[in-house]
């Protein structure tokens, strides 16, 4: 299910940028940060808090201080990246759901497994093969396979099965602080006072949830206590 969610979700977010720009596509497909507690209550955890709900609206509104750059006319890229981060929210849910009883490791190299069978299928029909592949095209693909999928999707198991779902999900969403260094650094993009802002909001949020977490294990540990 894991590999599944993770497969669609790549997939319906990537042919939805061809129809959007990517700032419009970051800021809907973030919108798991609001998500994955509501799912994860649906699927029997526990509830969201107040406090939850609060941080992940500020971090969402962050996200999108970052991310856009016009106003937000629907359509279909949208449609679809707002899909992605659905699929992602799942993703994560469905991650947290079993983590407790599973080994991390195997659940990233299934999920690795089963997402690449997946993707593999419209890529064989839809997609023309390529009779060449240069030597920058192919430290690309290196790039991407063993830093952002494998490295990535393995140790973003491992934190959901210790960090409160909540906290995760916002940490996950400094995906777009990160990406605004860079650009900077890499593609000489400026950051102007909105992105500036949208960070600040993002590290609040981040207090927020981190604070609130702290407060409610050390509540818990005065109960046991007593």
């Amino acid at each position: 299910m894991v590999g599944l969610f993770v497969a669609a979700g790549h997939i319906v977010q990537l042919v939805g940028m061809r129809y959007t720009t990517a700032g419009k596509c970051a800021f809907l497909s973030a919108v798991y940060v609001i998500l994955v507690p509501f799912l994860v209550w649906a699927a029997g955890g526990r509830s969201p808090t107040a406090w939850n709900l609060v941080a992940s609206c500020l971090c969402f509104a962050g996200v999108g201080m970052i991310s856009l750059n016009s106003s937000l006319i629907p359509g279909l890229g949208e449609a679809l990246s707002l899909l992605g981060g659905v699929l992602f929210g799942l993703q994560i849910a469905t991650v947290n759901l079993y983590a407790s009883d599973c080994d991390m490791m195997v659940i990233a190299w299934m999920t690795m497994l089963v997402s690449s069978v997946i993707a593999a299928i419209p890529a064989f029909i839809f997609e023309p093969h390529p009779t060449a592949i240069s030597a920058s095209v192919f430290a690309g693909i290196l790039y991407l396979a063993i830093f952002c999928s494998v490295f990535a999707l393995s140790a973003q198991n491992i934190g959901i099965k210790y960090a409160p779902t909540a906290v995760a999900t916002i940490l996950l969403s400094m995906e777009s602080v990160f990406d605004c260094l860079a650009g900077a650094l890499l593609l000489q993009e400026t950051i102007d006072a909105k992105t500036l802002i949208g960070c600040a909001m993002i590290f609040v949020s981040l207090l927020v949830s981190n604070l609130h977490t702290k407060s409610q294990r050390q509540n818990q540990h005065h109960e046991q206590e007593e």
